[in-house]
């Protein structure tokens, strides 16, 4: 168990963080739903069919503002606009990343280059 312990302790040395940040333009479905489901700021599922899925947000996203207001002491939803509103929503994430060690979590960070009304 003590080795166990020691492997573990070791391959959280050779990991490194990055957090990068992004700017994305979303807009409603037709049923007025973003396509994600969230915990407070931070993103847990995100639709495969939605605009959010298309502008490349993930689950573990944490949404930091909304529409240039800071979600810092206020909800992610409390910040949007009503449902039946057509205008875009203006959303900065950041998204962190583990690399390297046995224990990183794999897979890649979308780059959005262009996104709509941005």
């Amino acid at each position: 168990a003590a080795y166990a312990e020691q492997e573990k302790a070791k391959n959280r040395a050779l990991q490194s963080e990055t957090t990068i940040e992004l700017t994305v333009t979303v807009r409603r479905g037709g049923n007025g739903a973003l396509g994600l489901r969230m915990d407070d700021n931070r993103v847990v599922s995100v639709s495969p069919e939605s605009n959010a899925a298309e502008v490349g947000i993930l689950a573990g996203d944490l949404v930091w503002e909304v529409n240039g207001k800071s979600t810092q002491g206020s909800s992610f939803s409390s910040l949007l606009p009503g449902p039946d509103s057509p205008a875009p929503i203006k959303l900065k994430l950041r998204r962190t990343r583990v690399e390297g060690g046995a224990e990183a979590v794999e897979g890649s960070v979308m780059a959005v280059a262009a996104v709509a009304g941005s």
